[in-house]
């Protein structure tokens, strides 16, 4: 059933990588070795890999995924080798493609194709993965569009830290919540927990152009609290997905899907207008750890959704449940030749235990509006404060 999802979906993405791959870029060899004489905090040790290529440079982080450009009001586009009118109609017409063959009612929908259950799996994921936008209203900071997934009915959005530090600074930028595809407002939002230990290291990248980081530590939690059309109401619940804490998953050849809504080669307009939520399946590559011996980061590769804007996609095994959110990329022209790099559910765990001292289950106990209060009056500012430093 899985295999027949694969064939169909890289099928179906082969399309649009072939528009991806007219774009420059400077590769960049990230793997690091499996036994480096020094490790520190921000590097990355191998668990086990498959094969090692030594050509590949060591110690290097990979970008983040989130689309930043450095202190602009508004989402900008990325600079481009060909013109934006190619860029429209190319984009239009890989749209138009995947459309015919994928999506049906904003889902992709293959039934004719493949079982029902791996369908209902698919929508099942889809339907709790959401859109961070966050406009910028000052020459401070910039921009950001990013990737999150519902794990809690009452509305908890697990994402990036490097997404999530953006709530922060609500008085420079407006960050809302938007489902669907092509992604539309829907939800305002504000921060839950946003770890501590990923913005002490690295509050000072806020404004690069091209933030790289190793992924450790870097997730956030936020809280749906209104919608954007005030005479609406809340849902009840909202789609969401479980989440699983087996500190050895996933093992290397595990069969993953991906979703999120990746924006690294589009246009303020799309971005802003048309962005699109993709789903694909991917096979893990290897795996990492921070520090000793625990699985805290695997990598997948060759996947359509390994750029900027997938920040915060859900990985999920292929029983529906997310093991892992992604992270940072490495910078080859094509996605189909870069490597998506997705930090454990485990590990998310593990960081909130060591910040907080509680587990993510236990975190999630009890009414919400307690824990939000708690971060935002006693953690909040002081992460505050150093964001507003690096302006």
């Amino acid at each position: 059933m899985f295999e027949i999802l694969k064939s169909i979906a890289l099928g179906v993405f082969s399309t649009i990588t072939s528009v991806i791959m007219i774009f420059s870029g400077s590769p960049e060899a990230t793997l690091l070795q499996n036994t480096p004489p020094e490790i520190t905090q921000r590097e990355v040790v191998v668990i086990e890999k498959k094969s090692v290529d030594s050509s590949n440079e060591t110690g290097k982080e990979s970008p983040d995924l989130d689309f930043v450009p450095k202190k602009e009001a508004g989402i900008q586009p990325p600079q481009k080798t060909i013109t934006g009118a190619d860029l429209e109609a190319q984009l239009k017409e890989v749209e138009e493609k995947v459309t015919a063959l994928i999506e049906t009612s904003n889902q992709i929908s293959i039934s004719e194709k493949i079982p029902e259950s791996a369908e209902n799996l698919n929508e099942k994921i889809r339907n709790a993965v959401v859109n961070v936008f966050c406009i910028s209203n000052s020459n401070s900071v910039g921009s950001i569009t990013g990737s999150g997934i519902v794990i809690d009915p009452r509305g908890v959005v697990l994402t990036n830290a490097h997404i999530g530090q953006y709530l922060l600074l609500n008085d420079y930028v407006t960050c809302t919540l938007r489902i669907g595809s092509p992604a539309q407002n829907r939800y305002t939002i504000e921060p839950l927990y946003v770890s501590p230990s990923w913005i002490k290291a690295n509050y000072e990248k806020i404004n690069d152009n091209n933030p790289k980081g190793t992924g450790e530590d870097d997730f956030a939690l936020l809280r749906i609290v209104g919608r954007t059309n005030p005479e609406a109401e809340l849902p009840q619940f909202f789609p969401s997905i479980t989440y699983g804490l087996d500190p050895n998953t996933p093992d290397i050849d595990d069969n993953v899907i991906i979703v999120g809504y990746p924006a690294g080669f589009l246009g303020g307009t799309i971005i802003q207008n048309g962005l699109s939520l993709l789903s694909t399946v991917g096979t893990v590559g290897e795996i990492f750890t921070f520090k000793e011996s625990s699985l805290d980061l695997f990598s997948i590769f060759g996947s359509i959704l390994a750029q900027k804007g997938s920040s915060g996609g859900a990985v999920a095994d292929t029983e529906g449940n997310l093991i892992g959110i992604v992270v940072t990329a490495t910078q080859e022209n094509s996605t189909n030749d870069r490597e998506l790099r997705a930090i454990t559910v485990s590990h998310i765990n593990r960081s909130l235990i060591k910040d907080f001292n509680v587990s993510l289950p236990n975190f999630l106990l009890g009414p919400l509006d307690e824990k939000a209060n708690q971060f935002q009056t006693l953690i909040a500012p002081n992460l505050r404060s150093l964001l507003l430093e690096s302006f």
